[in-house]
């Protein structure tokens, strides 16, 4: 079992949660870790590096162009910029922008998220448009109408419930000679999704490297349009602009190109099949025993291909009480709450690491107040 330096006085995590950068992320193969470690011993051109690592996420991805990023936030801050000044030095070197003739960026209402700030601290304007539960195709052309940048979609299943359909926005702003940017950081699996986006007409797709990828947490991926890719790589590191802030070392470039390698060369059939074993190992232990009901869940919190054991009860604990009382053991364990969090919780096979863990994870519930306290299952 890996284990931190000695001294810090961390403890041991079990994730059974999702990719929470909080924690981590999630954790690389033995042959990202080697990768990692065989590039931070050589010197090496870091232009050259990012033009053949670009190579292949462009040809992994199906699109123009590609480059690593020091995660999906800073890839949308380099990807927003790319749209805000091209490849224009002069307007570059102002950065961020100021004042109300600041470039409009459009987000629709349902989507707005915390990693926005990315798209923000560009100085870019966001302009909303929409309610928190509907957008209608006139209000996406009326602020198109006005002059934008850029569009940013959200991926995922909370985010585009309400929201005007890719394919779509992306007809609409290409009308307009608008870009679309994707934020698709925990978007995968699966597989299909690193070029499903650019097939449905995004200019610009994020990925985060250290979420289902299972590359180093500070990295990310961009592709698509070339003249966009070769636009952001003008402001970033190791050139002098707004992105040299977010510098990505050799380590982590290599790290994630040999992740989406392996991402993509994964045998899926049998990484799923670990999966829904894992998940029927805590069904098993726990649908209807001790007043609880267990259950598989499909799909994942964000739409992502992979299935939940969802454990639910009513009564105290509550949820949230459960998972702190969990998370303040020895080793820790993370569970995340169900949707409705007011039912109960999941446990998500996709960040164990091993079936041990599994039995740990299912050891720790027997032992907690959920067991001592559960009433009827929940209907």
């Amino acid at each position: 079992m890996p284990r931190l330096p000695e001294g810090l006085g961390l403890p041991r995590i079990i994730n059974a949660a999702d990719t929470y950068s909080e924690i981590g992320g999630s954790v690389v193969a033995p042959e990202v870790a080697d990768a990692m470690a065989q590039a931070a011993r050589v010197y090496v051109p870091m232009e050259k590096l990012q033009d053949a690592v670009g190579e292949r996420i462009a040809a992994i991805t199906r699109t123009e162009a590609g480059m690593v990023s020091a995660g999906a936030a800073a890839g949308l801050a380099m990807a927003t910029i790319s749209c805000t000044v091209g490849n224009d030095a002069a307007r570059a070197a102002r950065l961020p922008h100021e004042g109300s003739d600041a470039p409009a960026v459009i987000l629709q209402r349902c989507q707005r998220i915390p990693y926005d700030h990315a798209i923000r601290m560009t100085g870019a304007r966001l302009v909303e448009i929409g309610f928190c539960d509907q957008t209608a195709e006139w209000e996406l052309s009326a602020a198109l109408e006005d002059g934008a940048a850029a569009f940013v979609h959200i991926a995922g299943t909370p985010f585009e419930r309400h929201a005007i359909d890719l394919p779509r926005a992306c007809a609409l702003c290409h009308d307009h000679g608008v870009p679309v940017i994707v934020d698709a950081a925990a978007q995968l699996p699966p597989v299909e999704n690193l070029w499903r986006y650019g097939e449905q007409g995004a200019d610009l797709v994020v990925f985060s490297g250290g979420k289902g990828l299972n590359g180093p947490q500070g990295s990310g991926i961009v592709a698509g349009r070339a003249d966009l890719i070769a636009a952001a790589r003008a402001h970033m590191s190791p050139n002098h602009g707004f992105g040299r802030a977010m510098k990505l070392g050799r380590e982590q470039i290599v790290g994630l190109m040999v992740a989406l390698e392996l991402f993509v060369a994964r045998d899926w059939k049998k990484q799923h099949e670990t999966w829904e074993t894992r998940v029927a190992h805590v069904v098993d232990a726990f649908d209807g025993k001790l007043g609880l009901t267990a259950e598989r869940l499909w799909p994942g919190r964000l739409g992502q291909h992979y299935p939940r054991a969802f454990i639910g009860w009513s009564g105290n604990p509550a949820p949230r009480d459960l998972i702190a009382e969990l998370a303040s053991g020895d080793p820790q364990i993370h569970l995340d709450l169900h949707e409705d969090a007011r039912r109960g919780v999941t446990i998500n096979p996709m960040v164990l690491t091993n079936d041990e863990e599994v039995d740990i994870v299912i050891r720790a519930l027997l032992g907690s107040s959920l067991t001592r306290n559960a009433k009827a299952p929940v209907t």
